[in-house]
């Protein structure tokens, strides 16, 4: 068996959040529905997805219908989305290995920068929210969106001094998928778009990262740290 050598073993992973290593799929939604205004937030998406909105109006409109709630209760709704099964010990495996990780989302600072350290994150992106004296302003900053993340995995290998072929990236969506060409092993999670999981290498289909080290092993033998 050729094994690869150790310049070409996975050294840097860079994963989506939601829905990938959270079982919610989108933060956004989970606080809509917290706050009991899903019905406004989806005609706003849905002008959005009819091209009406850039993605920078879609996030100053949507975080708009948010303005004035404190962070303390912004952050005790997001407290309650769970992480997929084994993915901490997953994340947590690749950092004792050596292995960089980063998480490029679409998300915002307050559930993404809270993510990142527990899992012990090297780098994390983000889109930021507007906050005035402990409350949410309505501004939405934008530095992840549905295009970019491909962009996004490039310059962090640049940061991280890494390649293609030493690269592991996994995510859930569409705007995922301009990740998985820039990595060595691209994984698919939980998705129930089909396209998703067809453009990645794998797929981890039921969301449980207990079983991800072993799939990667038997696809790629050798790449992932001892």
């Amino acid at each position: 068996m050729n094994l690869p050598s150790d310049r070409h073993r996975c050294r840097l992973a860079v994963f989506d959040l939601d829905g990938t290593l959270k079982a919610v799929a989108s933060p956004y939604s989970h606080v809509h529905r917290a706050l009991g205004v899903e019905a406004a937030a989806h005609e706003i998406y849905a002008r959005y997805r009819r091209g009406e909105l850039t993605y920078d109006q879609w996030g100053q409109e949507e975080i708009g219908l948010w303005r004035g709630l404190a962070l303390a209760d912004l952050r005790a709704i997001l407290g309650t989305i769970p992480y997929w099964p084994g993915a901490v010990r997953f994340v947590g495996r690749l950092r004792k290995a050596g292995v960089a990780v980063a998480v490029v989302s679409a998300g915002f600072d307050v559930h993404v920068q809270t993510c990142a350290a527990e899992l012990g994150a090297d780098l994390a992106v983000y889109n930021r929210l507007g906050v005035q004296d402990g409350r949410l302003s309505g501004a939405f900053f934008t530095q992840v969106d549905g295009r970019n993340k491909g962009a996004l995995v490039r310059e962090i290998q640049a940061q991280f001094r890494t390649t293609r072929q030493e690269t592991l990236v996994a995510g859930d969506t569409v705007y995922d998928v301009p990740m998985f060409p820039e990595a060595a092993v691209s994984l698919a999670v939980a998705t129930a778009e089909p396209t998703v999981a067809q453009a990645a290498d794998l797929h981890l289909s039921d969301g449980n990262w207990d079983r991800a080290w072993n799939l990667i092993a038997d696809f790629r033998p050798g790449w992932l740290p001892d």
